[in-house]
């Protein structure tokens, strides 16, 4: 079969083109794009297709640049074809948005394509973007993304077709455009980048692929592109259950993204994993820089207690409120955040949980000239007061003001034997239902107080405590006004 007769059924089979459509053809000079210039236009009338050519002249490479532009420019003029043309600053784009060239190259190249799209849209035209990745690009993109730790959709290789974007000869090897070009006599321009090794790309081009195929095996890129078309069918078919699953687990209400911790903690890992980086997305706009352990973390946030938060990038807050994980940006809801999120304690200050003030202080014994046998005997006859003091060099990690976590318990006794907290509420007759907003200060899973009950004996003051960690709980903010004052433990 020629490479006409492959492209041509190829198009049908997935429904590339509709009979009066505009076809937006990304035509670079090279090899690759030319091929599929030349083949689209030997199939204009058997679609019946209108082909636009559009070429991006990206600023890079000077004098070079300006020989494609033309190229391509004459070469559509020879044949008829309407021929657009974009000019960009890409290393200028790159270097203000924090991208590669290669990214900056990108979007820019679609950035165009989406004008001339909407130009004809808006004359009523149908429109289909047709870019001229080929099957060599889909093995290159499947080893580029199994070494950068991709998940199954990255593995699936390139998509034959996106919506608009269409790739017609993603069938064709590129030794098949090659050969294709040569048979007929089509010139081409070669980019002297694409034979440099500056991309890693291009590295995988020109050294892993050829390895494989002269000592693996020589039919390695077609094995490899068969296994990213199943793997595409499979994450298609799980893209439907991830879908369904969407459906039923989460909701979105004022720009926040609310996941049922039950309904997502029932479902299968992957289909977990799937349903919580759409969310990511949904809340981020987009995924670039978001890892397997962001979604775990995430999902992690499943069996916590009311408060607990992670951070994610993009300034997304994921944290937990009863049964639901929230998303949302940083900035929405502020107030509601800083009121129930977990407090690192690293200096003096006020801290607020919920509706609990506490007043927070670090002091040096010997510095504030505290006679500390005195304070170690008013501690023991005090018991009902609102100031409890530890010894703060006993920290192990940093000081959290937070509710209760699976893990923690606390020390009971002189000689060091420890309780669950779970088991210390149970104990204590402490309603279930209310055992998620009792505020805790924590070294890690070790707490340090249980706010209205006891401490743990770890952090008692000695003789030999040097810094005081003193914390203060506040009246609460609904018995100021009253005048109230409530003793705590």
């Amino acid at each position: 079969m020629n490479e006409l007769v492959k492209v041509r059924k190829y198009m049908e089979q997935f429904n590339m083109a509709e009979k009066g459509e505009s076809v937006i053809v990304g035509v670079s000079g090279g090899a690759d794009s030319v091929c599929l210039y030349k083949i689209l236009l030997e199939l204009k009338n058997y679609f019946d297709i209108d082909i636009i050519a559009v070429h991006i002249h990206h600023g890079i490479r000077g004098d070079e640049a300006d020989r494609d532009m033309k190229f391509v420019e004459n070469m559509c003029k020879n044949d008829g074809v309407k021929f657009k043309c974009y000019k960009y600053n890409v290393p200028e784009y790159a270097k203000a948005n924090g991208l590669s060239e290669e990214e900056a190259g990108r979007m820019l190249r679609y950035k165009a394509f989406d004008e001339v799209a909407k130009e004809l849209i808006s004359n009523g035209r149908s429109v289909k973007i047709a870019v001229a990745h080929n099957r060599n690009d889909s093995a290159e993109t499947f080893i580029h993304n199994l070494c950068r730790g991709s998940g199954l959709k990255g593995l699936a290789g390139i998509p034959y077709k996106n919506g608009s974007i269409i790739r017609p000869v993603l069938c064709l090897t590129r030794e098949e455009i090659e050969r294709y070009l040569s048979e007929h006599k089509i010139e081409h321009i070669d980019d002297s980048t694409n034979f440099t090794e500056d991309y890693t790309r291009n590295k995988i081009r020109h050294r892993v692929l050829p390895y494989l195929n002269e000592n693996i095996n020589d039919n390695s890129i077609s094995h490899i592109c068969q296994a990213a078309d199943e793997l595409r069918e499979i994450e298609d078919y799980l893209s439907e259950i991830t879908n369904y699953a969407y459906e039923n687990i989460v909701s979105e209400h004022n720009k926040c993204i609310y996941i049922n911790r039950k309904a997502l903690a029932d479902e299968k890992e992957i289909i977990q994993k799937r349903v919580v980086r759409v969310c990511i997305e949904k809340a981020a706009g987009k995924l670039k820089d978001i890892t397997r352990k962001h979604v775990e973390d995430v999902i992690d946030l499943c069996g916590r207690q009311t408060g607990r938060y992670i951070m994610l990038p993009y300034g997304i807050i994921a944290r937990v409120q009863y049964e639901n994980i929230i998303l949302e940006r940083e900035n929405i809801n502020k107030s509601i955040d800083e009121k129930n999120i977990e407090k690192d304690i690293r200096k003096d200050g006020v801290y607020t949980l919920g509706d609990e003030e506490f007043d927070v202080r670090i002091i040096d014994v010997e510095k504030e000239g505290i006679n500390i046998k005195f304070l170690i005997n008013q501690l023991k006859n005090y018991q009902n007061l609102y100031t409890k003091c530890f010894d703060y060099d006993k920290i192990q990690f940093t000081v959290q003001l937070r509710y209760r976590e699976s893990e923690d318990y606390l020390v009971i006794n002189a000689k060091g034997q420890r309780k669950k907290l779970k088991s210390f509420f149970v104990d204590n007759k402490i309603p279930a239902e209310k055992r998620g907003m009792i505020p805790v200060f924590a070294d890690g899973s070790h707490i340090i107080w249980i706010v209205g009950h006891r401490i743990s004996e770890e952090y008692k003051v000695t003789e030999d405590t040097r810094h005081l960690l003193i914390i203060s709980r506040l009246e609460r903010k609904e018995n100021q006004n009253a005048g109230q004052n409530q003793s705590i433990d």
